[in-house]
């Protein structure tokens, strides 16, 4: 008889148990009967106010836009600078697209106003350049480049705004280098535009600051691939700043390099170092004023290998071959540490 008895009770039970007396609350029940749905939308349906959506119909699809609008198209963003000339005095979120003179829109900046180096836009390079197997980078520098605080940072500047960023560079010896310092890219790269960046730049002898770009994917080595130098200074020679091109037919190496200059009287201070860029020409300024121009007349690879993407290198290199002036100025070493600092890197692109 036990055995009987518990079967007999499954199955009375099993009848019992209406599938229609138990609401499966996991689902997207509307059935207003259900206690766990608390809202009743326009409609008429019901769920629980948790899943009204942002027009206020159960289990809806709508979504707040970065502006707060219920179904938006981010119609807020827009450019907030009361300077440029798409200025949107209606926006309320800056979208860093604003347009200049001459219809030099911004793409890319970094003002350096975090705490700490922005490393979703910088890479640090790091070393003595062994490890890109070019030993003193390929000039005898004599300075590794870490990623120290003492080295890389953002810290006040002495320009009436937050912050810059330091590269600093101290005499101590490091992993079998005698000085350090630091050296970064930019994850940001273009083909064409403008560069500007703010700097003020160190003036003891053997210092060798350096505001320059090389491409981002070259498909032949140094100098086939390219390079453009922004700003050049050497303590040594201090005041005078150079801007260069290197390529097959014009480098360092054979003497020929593409090189214009211009004095500055007070170059320990703030001012703009800038290139204008497109598919004919580079040109150079120093605070918006032209002092050199690269303009090949007929193009081809081993003049302008410049039709590919670049980034750019911020770095602060000790002596080596041009920084020493060939070894005939010799390092101040009691006037370290020595500082560069960036107020801020701008890429522009040019629209019609």
């Amino acid at each position: 008889m036990k055995y009987t008895i518990l079967p007999v009770l499954i199955l009375l039970f099993s009848f019992s148990c209406d599938n229609n007396d138990y609401i499966d609350y996991s689902n997207q029940s509307t059935d207003c009967s259900n206690p766990l749905n608390d809202t009743q939308d326009d409609t008429g349906l019901c769920c629980p106010s948790s899943e009204l959506d942002c027009n206020g119909l159960c289990f809806g699809t709508g979504e707040l836009d970065d502006c707060n609008v219920c179904d938006g198209n981010n119609s807020c963003y827009g450019c907030m600078d009361s300077n440029a000339s798409n200025y949107d005095e209606l926006a309320s979120i800056d979208n860093n697209l604003c347009c200049y003179d001459d219809n030099w829109c911004l793409t890319w900046e970094d003002n350096f106003n975090l705490d700490i180096l922005d490393e979703s836009k910088w890479e640090y390079q790091l070393g003595d350049g062994s490890q890109y197997g070019i030993a003193g980078w390929g000039n005898n520098e004599l300075q590794y480049y870490t990623n120290e605080l003492s080295n890389i940072g953002i810290s006040g500047c002495d320009n009436n705004n937050e912050s810059c960023l330091y590269i600093r560079s101290y005499k101590q010896d490091y992993l079998g280098s005698d000085y350090t310092s630091s050296r970064i890219k930019s994850k940001q790269f273009q083909t064409y535009g403008k560069i500007e960046i703010r700097a003020k730049l160190p003036t003891a002898n053997g210092t060798w600051p350096a505001l320059w770009m090389l491409p981002e994917e070259p498909t032949v080595g140094w100098p086939a691939s390219g390079e453009i130098d922004i700003m050049e200074h050497i303590g040594c020679d201090s005041g005078l700043v150079h801007g260069s091109i290197h390529c097959t037919a014009y480098n360092h190496n054979d003497g020929t390099e593409q090189t214009g200059n211009s004095f500055i009287q007070n170059v320990e201070g703030f001012h703009i170092y800038t290139i204008e860029w497109d598919e004919n020409y580079i040109k150079w300024f120093i605070d918006d004023i032209e002092y050199f121009v690269y303009e090949p007349l007929n193009l081809n690879q081993d003049n302008w290998p410049f039709n590919q993407n670049f980034h750019v290198i911020l770095n602060l290199a000790i002596g080596g071959d041009w920084g020493s002036l060939g070894g005939t100025c010799p390092i101040d070493y009691n006037a370290f540490p020595q500082s560069m600092l960036i107020d801020y890197v701008r890429f522009f692109e040019k629209i019609n």
